[in-house]
């Protein structure tokens, strides 16, 4: 089975390189295509803290698409790009185990299957 995939990018502030985020997708991409999966989409936040969660459009559209059932694997760089808060990283995982969602991370070349 192909695996539909999206990449979620993100850096923390204004102050950091948004070619951060070309990089990130990038490396997501080639992670991806090593595989033979198939990339479906990525989910961008430029300049957006990881300690916030609500207000994170491209995080919240990630997880809108992980209810509709639109893709097998949500990947990304490290688990900080997801999140810098413990909790928040865990209720995204739970929600993406709930929907059979598997999350990636390309540093760690693997499936996480419990918070690293």
């Amino acid at each position: 089975m192909c695996k539909r995939v999206v990449i979620y990018a993100r850096y923390s502030t204004d102050q950091q390189n948004p070619a951060s985020i070309e990089t990130q997708l990038d490396l997501g991409a080639s992670f991806v295509a090593e595989r033979g999966w198939k990339l479906s989409g990525t989910y961008v936040d430029a300049g957006i803290s990881g300690a916030s969660f609500e207000t994170r459009p491209g995080l919240q559209a990630a997880l809108t698409g992980a209810r509709e059932g639109a893709y097998d694997v949500l990947l990304c760089l490290t688990l900080d790009r997801l999140s810098r808060d413990l909790e928040h990283s865990a209720k995204v995982l739970k929600l993406l185990q709930f929907h059979d969602i598997e999350l990636w991370t390309v540093h760690g070349g693997s499936q996480v299957s419990a918070m690293e």
